[in-house]
């Protein structure tokens, strides 16, 4: 969305961003559904820590370094936008949301244990050039593609093929019930 601002020196446009009290360190911004404020997570020392029944969008603000451990577990988190400046998502960050798909910055280097677990998550993207991630067909990876750390819970299909190349399933790759019915190994 872009917000258009009237001054003295003509007409400018920016990017919306959400309301809140962030300013550029800490505070609270607001999630968004249906473009109407409903809950709001909080950021400290540009770490979002925790969410009041986030719902539907949020977008974390440029400047942010981290998604803490568990900080929109369990909320109606649907759908957000993550900054370039993001270098962490720790430990369940989005356990048990209803986050259906995210893009992750070409800036992360670390993901946690579980982040997507209890998801409605049907599709993960990381852009390239992402030095410790990938992503194949919305399965995330380690970069050289050697370990396949998450299938999504909700990606269609009963029957999945890992890649050639792939030494390592990581722990809980598969942990939620999607509708697989067959995995086949490389060789």
């Amino acid at each position: 969305a872009t917000t258009l601002t009237l001054s003295v020196f003509g007409i400018s446009a920016s990017p919306a961003s959400a309301v809140g009290t962030y300013n550029g360190t800490s505070g609270t911004v607001e999630c968004l559904f249906n473009g109407t404020p409903d809950g709001t997570f909080t950021i400290e020392n540009n770490i979002v820590t925790e969410h009041d029944s986030c719902n539907g969008h949020a977008n974390v603000p440029t400047g942010v370094t981290a998604i803490g451990n568990e900080a929109f577990q369990q909320s109606p988190l649907r759908s957000i936008t993550l900054p370039n400046s993001l270098i962490t998502i720790g430990d369940n960050a989005f356990t048990s949301s209803q986050l259906s798909s995210i893009t992750i910055p070409t800036s992360v280097i670390t993901i946690g244990m579980n982040v997507f677990s209890q998801t409605e998550i049907s599709s993960i993207t990381v852009t390239e050039p992402n030095n410790s991630y990938t992503s194949e067909l919305g399965v995330l990876f380690n970069n050289d593609k050697s370990t396949l750390l998450v299938y999504p819970n909700n990606k269609p299909g009963l029957s999945y093929v890992v890649p050639a190349g792939v030494t390592t399933i990581g722990d809980f790759a598969f942990l939620q019930g999607n509708a697989l019915t067959s995995i086949a190994l490389p060789n």
